[in-house]
């Protein structure tokens, strides 16, 4: 058959067995009729879904946890779990208070008062800051330990303080590691509980230092406060992204269509298989993720244009005296196309299930898939179910710029089909320049607070994100604690990493302050002595 569509334009279609198209034909004839036969139903059956499933939003969780995107039993995952019981936690959230001096009695007062207050806080298993670390002194008796600064007697008079600020910046366990080389900014550290919701626990910690009124310059840095700003960057997402992608598919079907039904139906359709799948993963507790949060997106970019098929058709729809026959016929044309077009989608995203190895992808693949599949059926039965309800004798057609776009396209298909292929060529020349980074600090722009603090902690501490590497053996033998030193040189090598430190470093200092230098005892039993 040869549709002629301008003087030197036409399209041939063929077809091998129309039997079989036939078939094809009749199924979704009978589908479509019964559609628009209990059209009401559909209506209401869509609406009370919707309602229902709109319900369940207040129950859709978000989950910042980057650790919990990664499967259970991989390896890694496991070792940091075993790490992270082993020696209490392994989340550490980060207080860093910058002052012209912090060895001032003031500064020095609210260290105290702030570090008595996080360690009644719950979920906070150990705090570890200026106030509280321990000093190892000589004594008549051996060795004196205790706090390096007594929280209860604080050093008030300027020979006092420029004597301690002297001793603090003199130690390598101390400076770099809980108070900078230039004594302006001191670290508190918070090792959390693992089972502990890591979140909540950080506002706490935001609370309590807001409730001191600090005159000092306060920044939160660590995974804790990683994970709420996540939080807060998932959520200030879901609230900017929704509403503009809506504002530029409305545009766009509003020059497209030219009328309220064009405008309104294909935006229905995707906000409904948006409260559907949110409301499914409400359900079955899967919360967003960092990289679920653009599911709503997707489903209006995508889902859309099933939609916009079912209107258009609708919109080409001849007034007849058999109303229902326009409508099952306008349906069926539609069909095949629509549901075509929803399938390829639909395997693209299932493709992220079974390629991905984080879960949070697999979960991202599952639910966009889902999304396009309830757009697809919105499309099919609730939409024409609507138009033949409201309109059942078609929707108004009205001229549009298509008609004229679509014919400057036909008579430049030459241009642009070279044009299309010069760009998809330039575009693949770069694929190879493609880089992976897996910085979350990229994430957030330079202006925001985490990312001013982590670039404070990084200047002044060498970085927040700790690396932990687990020995195992006899710890008490000099040659084990020898390699361990070793290992620490090695580790310093590395231009990114700053301030290891180990036992073998406490070890070192205890065997210095005994008066035989700082190195590792050779004898065991002086080891075992200092251990104890």
């Amino acid at each position: 058959m040869v549709c002629k569509r301008d003087k030197k334009f036409f399209m041939a279609i063929r077809t091998k067995n129309p039997n079989s198209q036939l078939v094809h034909k009749s199924i979704l004839s009978g589908a479509a009729r019964f559609v628009l036969k209990v059209h009401k139903l559909i209506v209401i059956g869509t609406i009370v879904i919707t309602l229902f499933l709109g319900y369940s939003l207040k129950n859709l969780k978000i989950n910042p946890d980057i650790m919990s995107y990664m499967p259970e039993d991989d390896p890694l995952v496991k070792n940091f779990d075993y790490v992270g019981d082993l020696f209490g936690g392994n989340m550490m959230a980060m207080i860093v208070l910058e002052a012209d001096d912090i060895f001032n009695h003031q500064t020095l007062k609210q260290i105290a008062e702030l570090t008595e207050k996080i360690q009644g806080l719950d979920g906070v298993q150990s705090v570890t800051s200026l106030t509280n670390i321990l000093n190892i002194e000589a004594s008549d008796e051996g060795l004196e330990i205790g706090p390096l600064i007594d929280p209860d007697n604080l050093p008030e008079t300027a020979q006092e303080l420029a004597a301690l600020k002297q001793y603090t910046l003199s130690r390598d366990m101390y400076q770099g590691n809980i108070i900078s080389r230039d004594g302006k900014e001191t670290i508190i550290i918070c090792r959390l509980n693992r089972n502990g919701n890591q979140i909540e626990i950080a506002r706490n910690l935001k609370k309590v230092v807001q409730q001191l009124n600090m005159r000092e310059n306060v920044y939160y840095g660590g995974q804790p406060f990683l994970l709420l700003g996540i939080s807060d960057m998932i959520i200030h997402d879901l609230k900017f992204l929704i509403p503009l992608v809506f504002l530029f598919i409305l545009i766009t079907l509003g020059i497209g269509f030219q009328n309220i039904p064009g405008v309104i139906l294909p935006l229905l359709s995707v906000s409904l298989s948006t409260i559907w799948t949110l409301g499914i993963m409400a359900m079955l507790k899967v919360p967003i993720t960092i990289i679920s949060d653009i599911i709503p997106v997707v489903l209006f970019a995508v889902g859309s244009a099933y939609s916009i098929h079912v209107v258009t058709h609708f919109q080409e729809l001849k007034y007849s005296k058999d109303r229902l026959k326009g409508a099952v016929t306008a349906l069926t044309n539609v069909g095949i196309p629509v549901i075509l077009a929803g399938a390829t989608t639909i395997l693209g995203f299932i493709s992220f299930i079974f390629g991905s190895y984080l879960t949070a992808i697999k979960q991202f693949g599952i639910f966009c898939s889902l999304g396009i599949l309830f757009s697809l059926i919105i499309s099919l039965t609730f939409i024409p179910a609507l138009i033949y309800w409201s309109n059942p004798r078609g929707l108004k057609k009205k001229k549009s710029f298509g008609l004229k776009t679509g014919r400057l396209i036909l008579k430049e298909h030459r241009l642009i089909t070279v044009a299309g292929l010069l760009v998809m060529m330039t575009a693949g020349l770069g694929i190879p320049e493609i880089e992976r980074k897996v910085d979350i600090l990229n994430y957030f722009r330079p202006e925001t607070d985490f990312r001013r603090t982590e670039m404070v902690i990084q200047e002044k501490f060498g970085g927040s994100t700790p690396i932990q590497i687990l020995v195992k053996g006899e710890i008490e033998a000099p040659s084990t604690l020898i390699r361990m030193k070793k290992i620490e040189t090695f580790l310093d090598s590395f231009p990114d990493i700053h301030n290891t430190q180990s036992v073998a470093d406490l070890i070192e200092w205890m065997n210095e302050v005994m008066g035989e230098g700082r190195r590792i005892p050779q004898d065991r039993a002086k080891v075992s002595n200092l251990f104890l």
